[in-house]
């Protein structure tokens, strides 16, 4: 079965400055990816590209063994949910508008949403908890609950592939836990989440691809690769895993840093 996202000796940038180099890469199907690095490592890039937004400067990008600039953008649109790092608020529409046009996909040749449509959108808001949000305006709402409404919007869009360009940032620790529950347990969808927070990957994400700012990357399951040794490498920082206990009386592994 071929991977959900991939590189093929690709290169990937702008021009006269490429941030991924030669690149061969399998995104797991299925697995919640954090996707981490320095500020202007590639992140987004990486992000828009698997998305079909950006071309690779050289290689194939595909979705499930096709090459990724060959899918029509509707069809894309059916197998790919991409939400880029920052969405104004200021948008003149309801929770139930801005959620239902994760539907566009969907509609063909029709320019209205269907029954369907709302249906789901409807089923979608109640499962996020965004019920007694779903008749007032964007413009009402504080950055934690408009970020769980976009959330919601590509939920409607019901791609089994999801990619997020920090959808945390900014928000507080319970905004960001709300968030991350919102996309679903591991094993549900392949999600890709660009992040700076190793301790939000090393949480909730089994699987990590973390690009080095030179042109190349390492990836591999999420312990494996976010050591102690291995982020002090790359982050430039000291720090120091620990277990912490949770509530439900399993332990997770944080870094603290110490330096």
């Amino acid at each position: 079965m071929s991977a959900p996202l991939a590189l093929d000796d690709a290169t990937l940038g702008y021009t006269g400055r490429t941030v991924l180099t030669n690149a061969t890469l399998e995104i797991p199907d299925s697995r919640r990816v954090a996707l981490l690095g320095r500020n202007g490592s590639g992140k987004s890039t990486l992000l828009r590209t698997f998305a079909g937004i950006q071309q690779p400067i050289s290689g194939r990008v595909t979705c499930e063994g096709r090459d990724i600039g060959l899918i029509a953008p509707p069809t894309r649109g059916r197998r790919i949910a991409y939400l880029p790092q920052q969405v104004s608020p200021e948008i003149p529409f309801t929770v139930f508008e801005v959620v239902l046009m994760g539907r566009y996909p969907h509609r063909g040749l029709s320019l209205f949403s269907s029954a369907e449509d709302r249906r789901i959108v409807s089923r979608v808001i109640e499962e996020t908890g965004l019920t007694d949000l779903g008749q007032k305006r964007c413009t009402e709402l504080s950055g934690g609950e408009f970020q769980r409404v976009l959330v919601a919007s590509i939920l409607a869009q019901q791609a089994p592939i999801m990619l997020l360009d920090e959808p945390t940032a900014s928000l507080d620790l319970h905004h960001r836990s709300s968030i991350l529950s919102m996309t679903g347990e591991e094993g549900e969808r392949t999600v890709v989440i660009a992040t700076h927070d190793i301790n939000l990957a090393a949480a909730h994400c089994g699987w990590v691809v973390v690009l080095d700012g030179e042109g190349g990357f390492t990836d591999g399951p999420t312990e494996e690769v976010l050591t102690e040794s291995f982020v002090a490498e790359t982050f430039g920082i000291e720090v120091q895993a620990v277990q912490v206990d949770l509530p439900s009386g399993g332990k997770r592994r944080q870094f603290v840093v110490t330096s």
